[in-house]
């Protein structure tokens, strides 16, 4: 998992979202868990420069109508529209929403207590802002989401931004020193990427192999079957059997016997909770399989039933493709349904 805070200008190059780099980047979040943050003074400059654009182009829309108007006989019925830009941002604003709440938005407000961080690194001359004390907003930016990182220290953080001259290195591919010694000094882990490009090259393509179809495939069914088996055995099936005995038996159940477990072979969901080393990767997976339970009456007749059940498996994979370990989680394991065949 990891939270990936994005600039304006990351934002701006792709208003819809629609972008083959913005689909990696909402598929590598699904597939890891991980979240997205849009700084509230990113989310309030990125509807601030919609509705700008939206102003310039109604102006030369308006101006290139009545420029026709002048030319042609007949009318169109397009030279009659009318452009309701507040309702234009209004879907604007839904569609920021109904597109990354999916993904766990995050938009961390602007605390009133930031703007005297933003006075000390204008005195000090520390980045982002510059000597002149510009990148008001971009100061801003930072301590919001600097604070973000500071109170979900379990997991890394992603820094996206296009502003390389106020954020990065001379090279662009590291924070500024000033905001590198920072990060070190508050033990915050966040890495600084100049695009999504930059990001998916260097966090999400090593995983792009990894899909529920390879994980079907891969997965040693029978030794997670076997493992399946042992933790059912442990479940205590009694208010099963306690709501079955009258229905089915008649009489009551006296003790109950697990015969088999194995899985469907699906996987209902997976995510990707980490990298454990420099070219692996730890897995959570759920899946559901069916338990073949015979169970006894007093009398002594036996009855035999189907009961499906869930469980999570953990998993490691190597980035050249390879399962080098696999277990069952068995506090995880429990009964959904009890359905009888």
């Amino acid at each position: 998992m990891v939270s990936i805070i994005l600039d304006t200008n990351i934002l701006r190059q792709d208003l819809l979202f629609r972008s083959a780099a913005f689909r990696r980047l909402l598929e590598f979040s699904v597939k890891t868990g991980s979240v997205i943050v849009v700084p509230q003074m990113v989310m309030d400059e990125i509807l601030r420069l919609y509705s700008k654009e939206l102003e310039n182009l109604s102006a030369t829309f308006t101006k290139t109508v009545n420029g026709i108007r002048k030319l042609v006989v007949r009318e169109h019925p397009i030279m009659e529209a009318q452009l309701d830009n507040a309702e234009y941002c209004r879907d604007y604003r839904e569609h920021i929403h109904d597109t990354l709440d999916a993904y766990c938005l995050q938009i961390p407000p602007v605390k009133d207590n930031y703007l005297s961080d933003v006075l000390r690194r204008w005195k000090l001359g520390l980045k982002p802002m510059s000597d002149n004390g510009a990148e008001f907003r971009d100061a801003l930016i930072w301590q919001t989401a600097l604070d973000y990182a500071l109170g979900d220290k379990h997991y890394p953080t992603a820094f996206i931004s296009a502003n390389t001259r106020d954020f990065a290195n001379a090279h662009g591919d590291d924070f500024h020193p000033h905001l590198k010694e920072e990060l070190g000094r508050l033990g915050v882990e966040m890495k600084f990427y100049s695009s999504l490009d930059y990001f998916i090259r260097n966090y999400a393509s090593d995983i792009d192999f990894i899909t529920r179809e390879w994980l079907i495939e891969n997965i040693d069914w029978e030794h997670m079957n076997n493992a399946a088996l042992k933790h059912v055995e442990e479940i205590d099936c009694t208010p099963f059997f306690m709501n079955y005995d009258d229905e089915i038996l008649g009489e009551d159940a006296s003790h109950w016997k697990v015969k088999s477990a194995f899985y469907n072979r699906e996987v209902v969901y997976f995510f990707v909770v980490r990298r454990t080393g420099s070219d692996q990767f730890k897995l959570e997976i759920s899946c559901k399989g069916v338990t073949e339970i015979r169970y006894y009456g007093i009398s002594g007749a036996h009855y035999d039933t189907s009961i499906r059940f869930a469980a999570q498996m953990f998993i490691e994979v190597t980035a050249q493709r390879h399962i080098i370990h696999q277990r069952q989680a068995e506090a995880m394991l429990e009964i959904l349904r009890l359905d009888r065949d």
